[in-house]
């Protein structure tokens, strides 16, 4: 992930991996590379649905579903993403901003 974003990106996501419902705001490339290795430190990948995508020259819009393992216990949740990428001039990202459902049982979803 890191290699498609610029040195100085911006990130505004909930925060999943401190679970406070909140937005997280790394201000730089360290900060965004240590949040997604924490992400992905709490989360194993289950899958990823594409809802909705959209990609224009100065924008790209995904709504995912992304249904992980948690790590720690094994519990497999679920969640939707929506979130807003747009490039700077090199070409590499330089805003992630975006929300997310609450966490459920992925089970209980469907």
């Amino acid at each position: 992930m890191l290699n498609v974003m610029n040195d100085s990106v911006q990130l505004g996501v909930r925060d999943y991996v401190n679970e406070t419902g909140t937005l997280t705001t790394p201000g730089d490339k360290s900060t965004y590379g240590a949040y997604w290795r924490a992400f992905f430190a709490k989360y194993e990948v289950q899958s990823v649905e594409v809802l909705e995508r959209v990609v224009q020259e100065w924008y790209l819009f995904s709504e995912l579903r992304l249904t992980l393992r948690r790590r720690e216990c094994g519990t497999v949740v679920a969640f939707n993403t929506a979130e807003l990428f747009v490039p700077a001039k090199d070409g590499l990202f330089i805003t992630q901003i975006g929300h997310g459902t609450d966490e459920a049982v992925a089970n209980a979803i469907h």
